[in-house]
C-alpha cells in the first residue's frame, strides 16, 4: 500500500485533517504542504515530503505512527517534528 502513495496523493488532501494515533497518543492535524525532493536515477517514484500541522503543542517526539483520512485509508508513516509555534507542532515525512 504504502509504494502506492504518491506526492498527488497528499496533494489531493492539502488542507484536509489527518488522525494521528500511537497507543495512547492521539491527535489530529492538517496536511500544510508537499514538497518534491531531488530525484535520484533507478527510484521507484518521485520522491517528496509531506508536512503536517499538530492542533497539539506537545511534542509527541519521532516515531512510526497511524495516519488515516477517508481518501487514504490508514498508513503507518514515520514523522519526524521539525518546529512548533503557540499553533502546534510541525511534523514531516520523506517519501523516498
Amino acid at each position: 500500500m504504502i509504494e502506492s502513495i504518491t506526492h498527488e496523493s497528499f496533494e489531493s488532501i492539502l488542507g484536509d485533517s489527518v488522525a494521528v494515533r500511537l497507543e495512547d497518543i492521539d491527535f489530529q492535524a492538517v496536511v500544510k504542504s508537499v514538497n518534491l525532493l531531488r530525484e535520484s536515477p533507478g527510484q521507484g517514484r518521485q520522491p517528496f515530503s509531506v508536512v503536517l500541522q499538530s492542533q497539539d503543542t506537545e511534542n509527541h517526539g519521532q516515531r512510526t505512527y497511524r495516519l488515516s483520512h477517508p481518501d487514504l485509508g490508514d498508513l503507518e508513516l514515520f514523522l519526524v517534528p521539525v518546529g512548533g509555534d503557540e499553533e502546534g507542532i510541525r511534523y514531516e515525512i520523506i517519501f523516498n
